[in-house]
């Protein structure tokens, strides 16, 4: 009982301490991603993998508290991934870059609101056993709304797990194809906060 007591009154001193975000301070942090994917078709009862997939990113990032607890930034994505065909006829590697400002506002109770908008390009290789590599090039555009809460490690650094909605799109720049990806996405970043008075 004593131990729970001590335990909670602890956490509450913990919150006290952090619970404004005070204007002038900064935040230096971002995320780190790997996936990996296996793409399967089925006819019948036969189940066929198709094509496997690599991807890592990282997105650094800076933000400034304009007045208490909103803070102004900008993050950099980087992306690179492959993927290869099970018949094994090319191999295709994209390599992404791009710039994304951001608005994040949080409440007292270390819940935050996020929001970002970026742009960029990237390129796509596809290179074919015994043929020269085929290149393209697109431009990049981006948006994300999201919330999550700062989950302290101690009175500078949170963990940050957000859940939102975004859409991202790729426009070819030769052809002006677009593709566009939209969704429901979790992530977890870091920050790190400095001159917090």
């Amino acid at each position: 009982m004593k131990k729970s007591l001590l335990t909670t009154l602890v956490l509450c001193m913990a919150i006290g301490s952090f619970a404004q975000f005070n204007k002038g301070s900064k935040m230096i942090g971002g995320s780190l991603s790997f996936n990996t994917n296996t793409s399967k078709s089925k006819s019948g009862n036969t189940t066929t993998t198709t094509e496997k997939s690599t991807e890592y990113s990282f997105t650094p990032s800076f933000g400034y508290f304009v007045i208490d607890n909103l803070a102004i930034g900008l993050g950099l994505n980087a992306s690179i991934s492959r993927s290869r065909p099970e018949a094994d006829i090319y191999d295709t590697d994209n390599f992404s870059m791009r710039f994304q400002p951001f608005v994040r506002y949080y409440l007292d109770q270390r819940i935050f609101f996020h929001g970002e908008y970026g742009i960029g390009s990237g390129k796509q290789k596809y290179s074919y056993t015994g043929q020269d590599p085929i290149v393209d090039k697109y431009n990049l555009s981006h948006w994300a709304l999201g919330a999550g809460y700062a989950i302290l490690l101690n009175e500078h650094v949170t963990i940050d797990p957000m859940f939102g909605y975004g859409s991202s799109s790729a426009k070819d720049r030769e052809t002006k194809d677009k593709d566009i990806n939209s969704g429901f996405f979790i992530q977890v970043g870091i920050q790190v906060f400095l001159d917090k008075k």
